[in-house]
């Protein structure tokens, strides 16, 4: 199947906290560089894997449907984020951050 260049995910991933003392209204988490993200169907079959960029965001272009994804790796955490099942949406870049925990409390 042919894929339109702007439908897919665009994935970004953070870990947090990264101070022990968290306030209302400031982001206590930072972008992964490097992270490893795997995307699947929903038959467990693998359709792409890849790696986060400087700003933690990494760019996949699929065909409409629902997947799943996860992080493989993220460095300097204790816990990754659970599996998330998202829909892409024809000519839609779908939009899902995945935080990973650094366990710091």
């Amino acid at each position: 199947m042919v894929q339109a260049a702007d439908t897919g995910l665009l994935v970004q991933v953070y870990r947090g906290p990264v101070t022990p003392v968290t306030q209302v209204g400031v982001e206590n988490a930072a972008p992964v560089a490097g992270a490893s993200v795997r995307v699947l169907d929903l038959t467990g079959k693998e359709v792409r894997r890849a790696a986060t960029n400087l700003r933690g965001e990494s760019v996949l272009t699929l065909a409409p449907g629902n997947y799943q994804i996860e992080v493989l790796a993220c460095a300097g955490v204790r816990r990754l984020p659970e599996v998330e099942t998202v829909i892409v949406k024809p000519q839609t870049m779908t939009k899902i951050r995945l935080d990973c925990d650094t366990g710091l409390r």
